[in-house]
């Protein structure tokens, strides 16, 4: 079989609500992998598994929340999806899962506490042991890098929340993050 042809397979198999559960995440798994990888196109079918909270809960419980995540941003910002984004987003939130990729949908449906929360949990878990550490680590790099792209209400909220050496810390971004996250970051 093609690429292609796995591809479809599996993702019918995450949207097969009569599927074992395991089964379903880790068919969703390869497909996320897969369109990740291979840049495949996204086969349709992964918004009808997606928007299936009992995968969702699957996911979560198999410690795979990640690849809802990598779902929801696979198939984009698409009008006729935002309630399942909304919905799903929330319910990972609710069920305790983490990761930038998640604080990211948050902020982007409009839950910036929540989206900040996790940012601020993301720093103290895996940036704050690097802050002091030269020369400038790319893990602290890539979180400010995604941090000065995020609304400033968002940069704000996550900046508010985290208690850090700011000139430690900004050593580590990109000189145009670091002025941007000082612009914000001054009152």
């Amino acid at each position: 079989m093609t690429d292609a042809m796995d591809l479809d397979a599996d993702a019918a198999i995450a949207a097969d609500p009569d599927a074992p559960a395991r089964s379903r995440v880790e068919a969703l798994v390869r497909v996320v992998e897969a369109v990740s990888l291979r840049k495949l196109p996204v086969p349709a079918v992964l918004a009808d598994a997606v928007d299936d909270l009992a995968l969702v809960d699957a996911a979560v419980a198999m410690k795979r929340a990640g690849a809802v995540c990598a779902a929801l941003h696979q198939l984009g910002d698409r009008p006729e999806l935002a309630t399942t984004r909304k919905r799903i987003v929330r319910r990972l939130v609710a069920a305790g899962a983490g990761g930038l990729p998640l604080a990211d949908l948050a902020i982007a449906i409009g839950d910036v506490a929540a989206g900040a929360a996790l940012a601020a949990r993301e720093y103290q878990t895996h940036i704050a042991p690097l802050v002091h550490r030269l020369p400038p680590h790319r893990v602290a790099g890539a979180f400010l890098a995604w941090l000065a792209e995020q609304p400033d209400l968002a940069v704000a909220s996550v900046l508010n929340k985290l208690d850090a050496p700011w000139d430690a810390l900004f050593a580590h971004a990109d000189p145009a993050h670091a002025a941007r996250l000082r612009s914000i970051l001054a009152p």
